[in-house]
């Protein structure tokens, strides 16, 4: 049974645009995941809700979605909108444009943040005095690691989803064709990538890596090295391999539609997503694509990789942060083309859960009454967790926390995650 139709104001105020929604709709964003998961919208709009997306946006409107260009928060009325609303945020906002939506806002509209990526704990002590709703993490994982903070009961989750409608038809590759998904920065793991090519390509010299997308899609002002794709100081570690790529079988792609994007991985012989155990994945919806187009793909046995890659079903994880590891997981799965197809058959309907926009959308309908009526998320019971949360561990970490580098406080993600 539907939920009561409701209007949907996704506040997109991130710098990746301005774009229409005829082109988000048609896959022609070329942003990254941030954008691209807003097709979600469209299938809101099927099931019978007034949907918008505000902020970072040209005026127009398409398949039931209307863009409303605003550059601030505290420019909607949502009071004033019929059926009754709720804003998500996509991804947490600037805190001074949070602050200024407070002292203005007209009555109580249930505010929802979509969590691409791990918060601030600020977003967490805000979710306690119920300034936020709730906040959509995008993987079990991703939420469990805020299982021991005060206010876990009002964290939701919901995968992304992908565009199906995109996908193109597997087709068999003409050659070994290893194509890398994951935006390509340090964060990303492209380093890593890399450098296991050069061992890669030693043992296959006629394989072809290549690298879709480009370091602006996650930061518009970054430094980028001669090819105007990567960062410069990447370029500058792996010159050997990037400025002769008939030598090393590697090709920039750069940054594409979905649509062309979706055409190259159809004829991928392996997909590898962000090989990092530093950055870890939230979600990766690469790593679905990949598995939703029939592709193998590969990617590191850390964040929420595990929970969305059947390993051994549909790809591979690797364990060992080294270039060496990842070169030898490369080449063990290269070797075997029986596992390969097995994997490739097996993808599209594993992925069926995480990718369908269609079966996503119920799961923000039931969000948006569970924030309403001020309900807990569902969660499975952790006695242990669950207890040292009450005890107040989460405040004692967020002190912690606080008191580190930035680097320091990657480390303890990593050990108590």
């Amino acid at each position: 049974m539907r939920n009561q139709p409701r209007t949907f104001v996704f506040y997109h105020h991130e710098p990746f645009g301005p774009f229409s929604i005829e082109q988000l709709w048609r896959g022609q964003a070329r942003f990254g995941g941030s954008v691209a998961r807003l097709r979600l919208l469209f299938a809101l709009a099927r099931r019978g809700h007034a949907v918008i997306i505000a902020g970072n946006v040209s005026a127009s409107e398409y398949e039931g979605v209307r863009g409303v260009p605003v550059a601030r928060l505290r420019e909607l009325d949502l009071c004033a909108l019929e059926p009754a609303a709720v804003l998500v945020l996509n991804n947490p906002p600037s805190e001074d444009d949070w602050e200024e939506h407070l002292a203005t806002r007209r009555g109580r509209v249930p505010s929802l943040i979509w969590a691409g990526n791990h918060f601030a704990d600020t977003w967490l002590e805000r979710l306690q005095r119920q300034e936020i709703d709730r906040i959509v993490c995008v993987s079990r994982w991703h939420r469990e690691c805020y299982r021991m903070f005060a206010g876990f009961e009002r964290l939701e989750v919901s995968y992304s989803g992908v565009d199906k409608d995109f996908l193109a038809p597997r087709r068999a590759p003409e050659e070994e064709r290893l194509l890398s998904l994951s935006v390509p920065r340090r964060t990303k793991g492209i380093d890593r990538l890399l450098a296991a090519w050069r061992l890669v390509h030693v043992a296959r010299p006629k394989a072809r890596l290549l690298i879709s997308g480009a370091a602006s899609m996650h930061d518009p002002r970054a430094a980028l090295g001669p090819s105007g794709l990567l960062d410069a100081d990447v370029e500058a570690e792996f010159a050997d391999l990037l400025t002769e790529p008939q030598r090393s079988g590697i090709e920039l792609l750069g940054a594409r539609d979905a649509t062309e994007v979706y055409s190259t991985l159809a004829g991928a012989t392996l997909a590898i997503v962000n090989p990092s155990f530093t950055g870890a994945e939230t979600f990766c919806r690469s790593a679905v694509e990949a598995q939703a187009s029939g592709v193998p793909v590969l990617g590191a046995s850390c964040g929420a990789l595990p929970e969305v890659i059947a390993a051994g079903r549909t790809g591979a994880l690797y364990t060992r942060d080294d270039p060496h590891a990842l070169a030898d997981a490369i080449l063990e799965l290269l070797r075997d083309r029986s596992l390969l197809a097995d994997m490739g058959r097996f993808g599209p309907a594993w992925a069926n859960w995480l990718a369908d926009y269609d079966l996503i959308a119920p799961d923000w309908e039931a969000m948006s009454e569970r924030a309403e009526r001020d309900q807990p998320a569902p969660a499975e019971p952790r006695p242990l967790e669950d207890r040292l949360r009450t005890l107040g561990y989460g405040r004692v970490r967020s002190r912690l926390r606080a008191a580190l580098t930035p680097q320091a406080r990657a480390l303890l993600r990593r050990a108590l995650s």
